[in-house]
């Protein structure tokens, strides 16, 4: 990690500690532990209390190591979510930049995200320590030392990884990463619109079939009608004669009963 972001994370770890010290934990008589702040002006020490997760003022001991570990993982969490070492990785390696030591934005780029990473995740990895150390061997510690605590052990974790692991080749390998995506995105962007020029053929061609099909079913509605026409002349025709038959008959019939007179 870079020293500038070391001294942020500095400062803003001394912050928290000077901000827990207002916390005090008591152990009672009855095995509970008393939960104040007394440094705090009557009117604000209850929503300060939970502005830090601890609502009650009496709790029995895991309950207390419980809400320690929940406050350290959630400013763990809240450091990474709020970009504090993502601010002070990427001004340190800015400065870094005018200095001339990066060739390009890509290894710029690159510093950043790795010093980034270095320290979100040394922070993550240190609170979840503290977190089982005060749940297993001092639930009843008070609030800032589990910072302090949690501050010395990610200060650790950050010069042990940056000991044994090799950052600048680990920067290196991601700027170039980022030189590739360039070329990543222009095949992309090719692709993109082969594909869209292909799907406006193949839907220029659906329209012109479409298009046949319903000609072709007018073709086959005017024949439809046509023969319907046809058949409902031939139809009437044969009606037509049917009834001249009928009424040949007819008239045969009646002047045979009145014997030949019409």
């Amino acid at each position: 990690m870079h020293w500038l972001g070391r001294l942020v994370e500095a400062v803003e770890d001394g912050v928290d500690v000077l901000r827990a010290r207002a916390l005090r934990f008591r152990e009672l008589a009855s095995g509970h532990v008393s939960v104040s702040a007394p440094g705090r002006p009557p009117g604000m020490r209850l929503a300060f209390r939970r502005s830090l997760g601890y609502l009650g003022t009496r709790c029995n001991p895991l309950t207390l190591a419980g809400r320690t570990g929940a406050y350290l993982l959630r400013e763990g969490l809240g450091k990474a979510a709020l970009g504090v070492p993502l601010v002070a990785s990427t001004v340190a390696n800015y400065l870094d930049w005018r200095r001339g030591r990066f060739r390009n934005a890509n290894e710029f780029a690159a510093s950043a995200m790795v010093d980034f990473a270095q320290a979100a995740l040394t922070g993550l990895a240190a609170a979840g320590a503290v977190v089982v150390i005060v749940a297993t061997l001092a639930p009843t510690a008070p609030l800032w030392g589990a910072v302090l605590v949690a501050a010395l052990v990610a200060a650790g974790l950050g010069a042990v990884a940056g000991h044994f692991v090799d950052t600048s080749g680990l920067k290196r390998r991601v700027a170039e990463g980022l030189g590739a995506w360039p070329g990543i995105f222009r095949n992309a962007g090719t692709i993109a619109r082969v594909l869209g020029k292909r799907a406006v053929e193949t839907g220029e061609r659906t329209v012109r079939r479409l298009g046949d099909g319903l000609r072709a079913w007018q073709g086959v509605a005017e024949n439809a009608r046509t023969i319907g026409r046809v058949l409902t002349q031939r139809a009437g025709e044969w009606v037509g004669r049917q009834v001249e038959t009928v009424s040949e008959k007819a008239r045969s019939l009646w002047q045979g009963l009145l014997g030949g007179e019409e």
